[in-house]
């Protein structure tokens, strides 16, 4: 990653660290066969993006970040790690996060129960926070990521048009980094305005292409699988169809910049529109 994420984690040291502990320690009160495989893979290379999120809005929001707020975030993290399991083994993936991926390595049936349990354990962690409502946001998070994974195992191998693969990429990765946002507001009780919303939905949007975009220069060495084998058609392979592929780089510029204009205006500190420097190079 480049500076401006190491000086993210810099100054969330504090919270990541209570984090981390929140993970071992819901971890461990749940002991199963699969624990050493979960200490490695929760631990190992985990960029804890989602949660940093949760974070910046906070203190975007100007809110303290408590046991609820950490709680929620280990929630978010723990979902995301499920839908990973879930997605490699959709797309017989071999390495994850440097490590060799459960469904490779021990069968896709052992793969499944590791995503639901990891699922399982992130419902059990935003129960314990005490409000129905944020329940409810996990299991509609959940329900669209899986609504679009279907939809596109549905229309794999089938040419997408830059349409369909901007409407899929939003709904496979904003549910997350929305949902985020909705359950602060929740816990904190405060009204999140549609604008912030938005600039989630963005923000997903921006974090999808930037994969794909580095998944197809092959500058993920972690990403083994890939997406044009599994049928999987992303925008620079749309692009590039059109021998246009630099415009992947130029789309994903204009898109930031949409991006930072939403709360441009509400942001007077860039403490939320600095968070998308992550998408920087080094």
């Amino acid at each position: 990653m480049n500076k401006f994420y190491n000086d993210l984690v810099n100054h969330n040291e504090k919270r990541l660290r209570e984090l981390e502990i929140r993970l071992k320690d819901t971890l461990n009160s749940n002991q199963t066969e699969l624990n050493s495989y979960f200490e490695k893979f929760l631990f190992n290379n985990a960029k804890r993006l989602r949660p940093l999120f949760i974070f910046s809005v906070c203190d975007f929001l100007n809110l303290d970040i408590d046991e609820k707020i950490i709680s929620f975030a280990c929630a978010i993290e723990l979902l995301h790690s499920a839908s990973l399991i879930h997605d490699d083994i959709l797309d017989d993936g071999k390495k994850r996060r440097g490590l060799v991926c459960l469904n490779f390595e021990k069968g896709d049936k052992t793969a499944v129960l590791a995503g639901d349990y990891l699922l399982s354990t992130a419902m059990q962690l935003v129960y314990e926070i005490g409000n129905i409502e944020i329940i409810n946001i996990m299991a509609k998070i959940s329900y669209e990521m899986t609504k679009s994974e279907i939809s596109a195992l549905k229309n794999r191998f089938n040419n997408k048009n830059l349409n369909d693969y901007l409407i899929y990429s939003t709904e496979k990765t904003s549910p997350l980094f929305k949902g985020a946002v909705i359950g602060v507001g929740e816990i904190k009780n405060v009204k999140i305005d549609k604008s912030l919303i938005d600039f989630a939905e963005n923000f997903a949007l921006c974090f999808q292409i930037k994969d794909d975009i580095n998944n197809f220069k092959n500058k993920d060495k972690d990403k083994i699988s890939s997406d044009k084998n599994n049928g999987i058609c992303t925008l620079p392979e749309i692009l590039n169809s059109c021998g246009i592929i630099e415009s992947a780089d130029l789309f994903l510029d204009n898109l930031i910049n949409k991006t930072k204009n939403i709360i441009k205006s509400k942001d007077k500190d860039q403490k939320l529109t600095a968070y998308l420097n992550i998408f920087n190079e080094d």
